[in-house]
């Protein structure tokens, strides 16, 4: 999935699909290209990533649960990164992040 085609709306309408379980994932995609503004972390001991994405006009706060421990990656690599959704995510992340 494109960045700048990704809405709140799009990722709320997915909820209309629930409830979801061990026989009905919640859906994955793998948002790619975007780069990252700014990373920190946050949560008790620091154990959460906190990045602003962004690509082209598209500008996305995002939260990687439990992977505080990359935010030193994020913060000096310049590049262009992927991720496979949902990970960094609104709700509900259960997958590392992936280039």
């Amino acid at each position: 999935m494109d960045l700048e085609e990704l809405t709140l709306d799009t990722l709320k309408s997915f909820d209309r699909l629930a409830p979801f379980g061990m026989d009905h994932k919640k859906p994955v995609f793998y948002i790619r290209d975007f780069q990252v503004e700014s990373s920190r972390t946050m949560g008790a001991g620091n154990s959460h990533l906190k990045l602003k994405i962004q690509k082209g006009d598209a500008r996305f706060d995002v939260v990687a649960f439990g992977q505080g421990h990359l935010e030193l990656e994020y913060s000096q690599a310049k590049k262009t990164w992927s991720w496979w959704y949902p990970c960094p995510s609104i709700s509900g992340m259960d997958r590392p992040p992936c280039n």
